[in-house]
């Protein structure tokens, strides 16, 4: 009979057989049989069912109980029920060797619900030798959110429905929770679940207690997903300011401003729009609209502008909706006025009629002449008004010849819409205002009437004006001509003339051949009205000569205006050059009179004088290259300066003349001599005034060839005019040479001061400037003024000290009985000023025995000076005082007052 032990070891025997059974044939791979084999699947079965879809998976099945070592012979295959086809490795189901053949991977990319099924691993080993295993693999419907509303804001203050819509499985489940506590339907705040939990319910909801972050947990067996769901109170816009013009009203030409503001959450947002033909309108910023956080801003305002303008303030939540009537207050227009001519003696009536809102002052203006009604009257009105008598009012204005005696009112009865009637006597100008207008009368007119007469008409928006030009009839007179021309042969030149003439003149031009007709080309004539103008081209010998321009009207007779034209030839050589007749310094003085008998054309406009040291001269010498030059203008009989010559020198000269045809050659040399230096010139004041401060100002003098040292300037009062007395001495004060001004700020206000300018050179002084200087009241007042805060910080500071003093004799005398309160009290008072600590002191002094009697006892003598003024001797008492040291033992620096007081007190009493 077999016993375990016995069949063991056969089963060990029959496998070492197979071993080396195996091991005598020499295969390719070789197993090692350990132990039975069996085939094993990884995860176990029980987390293979339910998978959620979608999420991959990997199935491992491998063979336990053998090990590789050189070739394999087994094999492992996936199969799905129902499919004889093992499974590949293509595919979302697919299968992966990973290893040495001894186990075998299926793989489940993104499975879906119908991947579900029973699975069948395969696995062949040993020669042959088959085992299986079935997994059975179902997949669910993953949890999915959909239409996942992360941010919900509910109403405030309203029932609010949080929506978290979910699609899975049927056996899913979902929970809500908040702040990280689950929510139980009912309780104190009244939840309640809807639609399969998919809706919290949450009534009248609360923004400081409901706001915040809601998880909707959707869990299906083993998993479940989460959706944060930030819940937050919206609350719709309510427009809390809405402000615009005063009465809707605008003014044409300014800007109209509107503002609105609102409250909501989130905060609203803003529009405009404008209705136009009950249309509404969305109004953009541009240069007409500002548009910014609910300010509407209208720029420069039109008729057109005016309408309804509506806020609109929206949110998520809603909209409201605020609207403003906009009117346009229109700014007068003045309509067009036609120019007005009459004649001399005539009348005219100046209408001005002008259209605007509300009240409209006009007036007419003329020359700085103003004609406005007076009162009341200025105000009128563009709509209609209608006077008892003939429609209109009439003022009186008075003119330049209109003496105020002469007017004579009449005053009528002045009901609502109506105006005063003034009449005046023998005055040529009236205003009258009528509807919508105001018309200015002018009767015998004369010249002085005519010109530019303009109405003005404003109000609260603003105003206008426009210009009629009344002109008077009169015969034409010439106002300007061209000056005398001078023309080179070949030129072109331009004659003008200018008339004032009503009704505009007919210009006719004749020159020396007689009438000039216009040709277009070298003879063109420009007349408008009061102005002609001729231009002569390429001028030649026949074209020099007298121009003569007429203007005539049919008006009196016709005026002329002669205006010459000469040709002009290059000047000859300058002749009779006098530079050294007289001598200076430091300048030289010229005269050029070769030109007296020339005539215009040959004449020079400028002279050019050249010259050079005697020792720079030769006969080759290059006088335009190296010779200085000064240029002068040309003027006959005058003389000309040439400056910056060196004292004490010599120079040659010679002398260019130049017009506008050319330049004449050198002239004949003549010299300059030059003196030793002079004192300088005297020097010229510039600008003086007297306001706060005296101010003197002047310019450099020549200094005739010694440069200036110093100024000198000489102060002395006038004491009175008539008879004149002046202070005998000056004040002087001494300035650097290249100060050209000062600040005289030492006078008196309200005096006469002669001031004396002298200029210093190392020759000598120069002739004395003078000029009289009278200050203002102003003048010193800074001095003055500092004078006094000095005075006051003096006074201040002293007032300070003396009280510092009070302060401490008071200390002294309260704690020491010294100081001059303390001598006051005792001499003056005759009171005993002695201290209540001291009790021996209040008994009097104690006897010299007693003192000396006493340990430890001091001896303090206190003098006290009766002052009394009425004794006829000084009587001094001495009192000896002991005390104890240990009761009154005093301080150092009470030693020290004390010392301080009695010397300040015997000081006091002498």
């Amino acid at each position: 009979m077999f016993t375990i032990i016995d069949y063991r070891k056969m089963c060990l025997t029959v496998i070492a057989v197979q071993f080396f059974i195996i091991e005598w044939i020499g295969g390719k791979a070789t197993y090692q049989l350990l132990s039975g084999w069996i085939v094993h699947t990884s995860p176990p079965n029980e987390h293979l069912l339910n998978r959620k879809s979608g999420e991959n998976l990997m199935v491992v099945c491998s063979i336990e109980g053998l090990t590789f070592d050189t070739e394999p012979d087994a094999s492992i295959d996936w199969y799905k029920y129902g499919h004889n086809r093992p499974i590949g490795r293509m595919g979302r189901v697919m299968t992966l060797t990973k290893g040495k053949a001894l186990s075998k991977q299926i793989m489940f990319v993104k499975p879906t619900v119908d991947d579900s099924g029973v699975y069948r691993c395969a696995a062949r080993a040993l020669g042959g030798e088959m085992q299986e295993k079935s997994i059975n693999i179902s997949f669910i419907r993953a949890a999915e959110f959909v239409d996942a509303q992360r941010e919900q804001h509910p109403q405030e203050g309203q029932d609010a429905e949080i929506v978290c819509h979910v699609s899975g499985d049927p056996s899913l489940e979902i929970f809500w929770q908040f702040n990280g506590n689950n929510i139980a339907e009912g309780g104190p705040r009244g939840y309640e679940f809807r639609d399969n939990n998919q809706v919290l319910f949450i009534p009248q909801f609360e923004s400081e207690q409901d706001d915040g972050e809601y998880l909707c947990n959707a869990a299906q067996f083993s998993s479940f997903e989460t959706l944060a769901i930030n819940v937050t109170a919206y609350a719709p816009p309510e427009i809390t300011v809405f402000e615009g013009p005063e009465f809707g009203r605008g003014y044409e030409g300014h800007s109209a401003q509107i503002q609105c503001q609102a409250v909501g959450k989130p905060k609203p947002e803003y529009k405009w729009h404008k209705n136009v033909d009950n249309l509404e309108e969305e109004i953009v910023a541009s240069d007409k609209y500002l548009v910014e956080n609910g300010l509407l801003i209208i720029h420069s305002l039109i008729p057109s502008d005016g309408g309804v303008y509506t806020c609109v303030a929206s949110n998520v939540v809603d909209e409201k909706r605020h609207s403003i009537n906009l009117t346009i207050f229109k700014r007068p227009r003045i309509r067009k006025m036609r120019n007005v001519t009459r004649e001399r003696g005539d009348s005219v009536d100046l209408r001005c009629s002008f259209t605007g809102d509300g009240v409209i002052k006009a007036k007419w203006v003329h020359q700085g002449e103003e004609w406005t009604l007076e009162g009341d009257q200025q105000e009128v009105r563009s709509e209609e008004y209608t006077d008892k008598d003939d429609g209109a009012s009439i003022t009186t204005i008075k003119g330049d010849d209109t003496r105020e005696s002469d007017l004579q009112n009449e005053t009528a009865n002045k009901d609502d819409g109506h105006f005063d009637k003034l009449k005046q006597e023998d005055s040529r100008t009236l205003l009258r205002a009528e509807e919508g207008a105001i018309v200015l009368s002018i009767e015998s007119l004369g010249e002085d009437d005519a010109g530019l007469y303009q109405c003005v008409a404003e109000n609260e928006a603003g105003s206008d004006r426009r210009s009629i030009y009344l002109a008077i009839t009169h015969e034409p007179t010439i106002t300007g001509h061209s000056d005398t021309q001078r023309a080179l042969a070949g030129s072109t030149v331009e004659l003008s003339c200018e008339a004032s003439a009503v009704p505009d003149p007919v210009w006719t031009w004749s020159g020396p051949q007689g009438v000039i007709e216009a040709d277009g080309t070298s003879r063109i004539i420009h007349s408008e009205g009061t102005f002609t103008k001729l231009m002569i081209a390429g001028t030649d010998e026949s074209d020099y000569g007298t121009y003569t321009c007429t203007a005539e009207n049919g008006i009196g007779s016709a005026v002329r205006a002669q205006i010459d034209v000469m040709q002009i030839f290059i000047p000859d050589t300058p002749s009779e050059v006098n530079c050294h007749e007289h001598i200076y310094p430091n300048f030289a003085t010229c005269r050029v009179d070769g030109f007296s008998d020339a005539d215009e054309g040959h004449r020079p406009t400028q002279l050019i004088f050249y010259y050079a040291k005697d020792t720079e001269v030769d006969r080759d010498f290059p006088w335009q290259f190296q010779a200085k030059n000064v240029t002068v203008p040309f003027a006959v009989g005058t003389a000309m300066r040439i400056s910056g010559l060196e004292p004490k020198s010599r120079y040659t000269v010679r002398v260019q003349a130049l017009n506008e045809a050319g330049e004449s050659d050198f002239s004949e040399s003549d010299f300059i001599e030059t003196t030793d230096p002079w004192a300088p010139e005297t020097p010229q004041v510039l600008h003086s005034e007297c306001l706060k401060v005296c101010t003197l100002s002047w310019r450099h003098p020549n200094d005739h060839g010694s440069p200036l040292t110093s100024y000198r300037i000489f102060v002395r009062e006038v004491l009175s005019e008539d008879p004149r007395e002046i202070a005998s001495d000056f004040d002087e004060v001494q300035l650097n040479a290249d100060q050209t001004s000062i600040d005289l700020k030492l006078l008196k206000p309200l005096r006469k001061y002669e001031i004396r300018l002298v200029a210093v050179n190392d020759v000598g002084n120069s002739n004395p400037y003078m000029v009289i200087l009278n200050t203002s009241e102003y003048t010193n007042e800074d001095q003055r003024g500092t004078t006094i805060s000095s005075t006051r910080i003096i006074l201040t500071v002293g007032f300070v000290l003396l009280f510092v003093l009070l302060v401490v004799d008071v200390i002294c005398f309260a704690t020491n009985r010294c100081g001059l309160l303390a001598c006051f009290c005792i001499n003056c008072l005759g009171r005993n000023i002695s201290s209540s600590k001291g009790k021996d002191i209040e008994r009097g002094p104690p006897k010299a025995t007693d003192c000396s009697m006493k340990g430890g006892l001091r001896s303090r003598y206190l003098r006290e000076h009766d002052m009394s003024k009425v004794a006829s001797a000084r009587r001094i008492v001495t009192r000896r005082v002991c005390y104890k040291e240990e009761a009154l033992s005093p301080h150092p620096f009470d030693e020290i007052l004390h010392l301080l007081c009695k010397r300040l007190c015997a000081h006091f009493l002498k």
